[in-house]
């Protein structure tokens, strides 16, 4: 298992009460989990952020991509 770590441009969000049509979904858009820490458990787990991707999303779950807030 190798484990890597590489930076990310900062993620500018925002809060809608809105919620997106999910009829409608992009297949080049991975739904990327956000974790506090590398420890991916409920209790570090802050939500997800689609990202868009050349590569068809499953390559992406598959070699288990996440984004941290924190590597310590």
């Amino acid at each position: 298992n190798q484990i890597d770590f590489r930076g990310c441009n900062v993620l500018r969000t925002s809060l809608s009460s809105s919620k997106p049509d999910s009829s409608v979904k992009d297949s080049r858009l991975y739904s990327c989990p956000i974790y506090k820490k590398p420890v991916r458990t409920d209790m570090n787990y802050i939500s997800t952020v689609d990202l868009k991707t050349s590569l068809h999303p499953e390559h992406w779950i598959l070699r288990g991509v996440a984004l941290l807030c924190d590597v310590k």
